[in-house]
């Protein structure tokens, strides 16, 4: 696992815990590069536990921003129901993901 996951998910719970307001997360992944067993283990990491940020109730989305098929993969997992059926989204850039995150939030 990349060993900048477990601080980022501490400041990210913090982040989430600063007040009740719904948020949603957008991931650029299009600089990162990942292998397998980097994107398992995060993704337990962040969907599995007492402590996985991505079930936070302020959580209502994450956009994983990516021209990666293995992370494109990584971010459809998440919906499935051993990862808790997270609402995720790949998207190939950063403003079609706040796009769609724009169109959720506007029908909640």
């Amino acid at each position: 696992m990349p060993p900048d996951v477990p601080p980022m998910s501490e400041q990210f719970i913090a982040m989430l815990e600063a007040d009740d307001r719904p948020k949603a997360n957008i991931i650029d992944f299009r600089e990162v590069n990942l292998n397998f067993s980097d994107i398992v283990a995060a993704l337990g990491m962040v969907a599995k536990g007492e402590a996985a940020p991505f079930h936070h109730p302020n959580l209502v989305m994450v956009a994983a921003v990516t021209e990666s098929a293995l992370v494109e993969m990584s971010a459809n997992a998440l919906r499935q129901v051993q990862y808790g059926t997270l609402r995720t989204g790949s998207y190939r850039t950063v403003e079609a993901a706040t796009a769609e995150i724009m169109q959720y939030i506007s029908k909640t």
